[in-house]
């Protein structure tokens, strides 16, 4: 089998996935924490309002 002219390829397929993993992880660490946000505020609203179902 020849050998394909030019530069060697310096990609690295698993350092690639790493990289992707990684910034997914990212955002859903980042969504995660809106979400805790917005669950704290709901619950303090909820105690602030009381029960208004009567």
């Amino acid at each position: 089998m020849k050998k394909k002219p030019g530069r060697k390829s310096t990609r690295n397929p698993q350092e690639e996935a790493y990289k992707r993993l990684e910034n997914e992880n990212l955002k859903l660490k980042e969504k995660l924490r809106q979400a805790g946000l917005i669950i704290a505020a709901q619950k303090k609203i909820a105690e602030l309002l009381g029960d208004q179902t009567t």
